[in-house]
């Protein structure tokens, strides 16, 4: 059960590119990610039913990935991430379902890698590895409005690239300056959320590392002030986009 996680995060993105680089016909394309779609949501459904409330960290799943700087594949569910696990797992074949008329196959394989994407940051324990993901998640969302989007759909996003970019680096500082702290301490270098939490830092310290990911989530989420890319990217997104947006 341990690996149940990882089909839910991955089986998505094998698909869509199993079928985009085998050049399937749209129909087998469209089959694929709805199947794949219900199928992960019946994973997600599992892990719900498994799920112990009083448990903590479940379906901890650690693989060893770049070892000497303590980089690893660290994925595992407590409770809010469950949720929105459930969240994602159930609206996927729902938007599947509403876009099956489309026919550009490129819009059903970043549709698929966003899922990926999505999935991946909400169950990562190693902050590596949830930048690794958050990333992914921005990547396909770019594609989406700068080529299928409407109106000024490439100035658009072009203007969301640059945002993002600017939050993503000031996260990726906060990051590796707490991967090096904790080298500094330990001897050995871990982006593990378990090994992290431990580390102690002065006031000032601590407010630009939290500023760091602050800035990148504002971004996202988005905070009043940082908000400017949403209008225009809503008004040329897809409508599947704008949901998981």
């Amino acid at each position: 059960m341990e690996a149940i996680l990882s089909y839910i995060i991955f089986m998505p993105m094998f698909t869509a590119l199993l079928l985009g680089l085998s050049a399937a016909p749209l129909k087998i394309l469209r089959l694929g990610a709805g199947f794949s779609s219900v199928l992960v949501f019946a994973l997600a459904a599992v892990v719900a039913t498994k799920f112990d409330p009083e448990g903590g960290m479940q379906f901890v799943r650690t693989l060893p990935w770049i070892a000497h700087y303590g980089i690893t594949y660290h994925v595992g569910v407590d409770a809010l991430s469950l949720v929105l696990l459930l969240l994602i797992a159930f609206l996927m074949p729902l938007l599947y379902v509403y876009m099956w008329k489309e026919r550009r196959k490129g819009y059903w394989i970043n549709m698929m890698l966003l899922q990926t994407g999505v999935t991946g940051a909400v169950l990562s324990l190693d902050l590596l590895l949830f930048y690794l993901f958050w990333e992914t998640m921005l990547l396909p969302i770019f594609i989406m409005i700068g080529r299928y989007g409407n109106g000024m759909h490439q100035f658009n996003a072009m203007k969301i690239v640059l945002m993002t970019v600017m939050g993503s680096m000031s996260m990726l500082f906060s990051i590796f300056y707490l991967g090096y702290d904790f080298y500094k301490q330990n001897g050995w270098w871990s982006f593990a959320l378990s090994d992290l939490s431990g580390l102690q830092f002065d006031p000032v310290t601590s407010i630009w590392l939290a500023g760091g990911f602050l800035l990148a989530f504002a971004i996202k989420i988005p905070l009043f002030g940082f908000h400017t890319w949403m209008a225009p990217a809503y008004s040329s997104a897809p409508t599947p986009a704008v949901v998981i947006l």
